[in-house]
């Protein structure tokens, strides 16, 4: 799935028009139909427009080699909604934000905000940030739990860091694994209506530290999920395919179907 920078999100999935899950089988028939030979058409054809991910998969979009290459991160618990631009537009405060996505440019890195489950609404009374590092070959996670009271505190962490092989003891060591589910509806509909039902899907497997996070790119190969702290991409996930996906990554494989 194709990223870009850092900080853009959504929120929720809602939409007056055909949901991302309704276009999704609309555009499995419509290929299935141009497969046989038959033109799609009518209001499949025009519902088809209204999301990326059923125009994506209706075109038989491949996933393989879209996704960038992020080797830093920064994951910042911050629940509620986000915007389109998820920094710029959530309750994190304006100033803190402005300064974590000039630092986030300046370093190279990729700074994501996460909610631990769906509908989390507020923090508690720390924060829990995660800086990983996805090197080709060494990779990363520590935890910092931070004063939820004082968003400044977020500034007071070197985003330089990242760009070491080697973990700079400034936090935890972190868990062994995340899976990031992009749900940012604010900026795709289809990242919420197809990545919730993942989340979801996830934590019935037993997925170990499942979060949802801000956008994370290629909304049209929605529902995507990031592992950290290798890096890992997976793209047009469904709920069919969460056990399998966690069963080989679990065991240090990768599941072509999605990767």
């Amino acid at each position: 799935c194709s990223t870009r920078t850092a900080g853009g999100c959504w929120c929720g999935g809602w939409s007056g028009r055909v949901s991302c899950t309704e276009t999704l089988g609309m555009a499995e028939s419509a290929a299935g139909r141009r497969h046989h030979g038959v033109a799609g058409g009518g209001r499949a054809g025009e519902s088809l427009g209204l999301r990326c991910a059923a125009e994506s998969l209706g075109r038989g979009e491949p996933l393989v080699a879209t996704a960038s290459r992020v080797q830093r991160w920064m994951i910042v618990e911050q629940p509620g909604a986000w915007g389109v631009d998820a920094l710029a537009k959530s309750k994190l405060d304006p100033d803190t934000a402005a300064a974590l996505a000039a630092a986030a440019r300046a370093h190279g890195a990729r700074v994501l905000l996460a909610r631990r489950r769906v509908n989390q609404r507020r923090l508690g009374p720390t924060r829990t940030v995660f800086l990983a590092h996805s090197g080709a070959e060494r990779w990363w996670i520590e935890q910092l739990d931070v004063d939820a009271a004082d968003p400044k505190a977020l500034l007071a962490i070197d985003l330089g860091l990242l760009a070491f092989p080697e973990p700079p003891g400034i936090g935890a060591p972190g868990p062994a694994s995340l899976h990031l589910v992009c749900t940012n509806g604010r900026h795709d509909p289809c990242c919420a209506d197809l990545g919730r039902p993942v989340v979801r899907a996830l934590a019935d497997a037993d997925a170990p530290d499942v979060w949802e996070c801000s956008h994370v790119g290629g909304d049209r190969f929605a529902a995507n999920i990031v592992c950290l702290p290798e890096g890992a991409y997976y793209g047009r996930v469904g709920r069919e395919d969460v056990w399998p996906l966690v069963d080989a990554y679990l065991g240090r494989r990768i599941r072509l179907d999605n990767y």
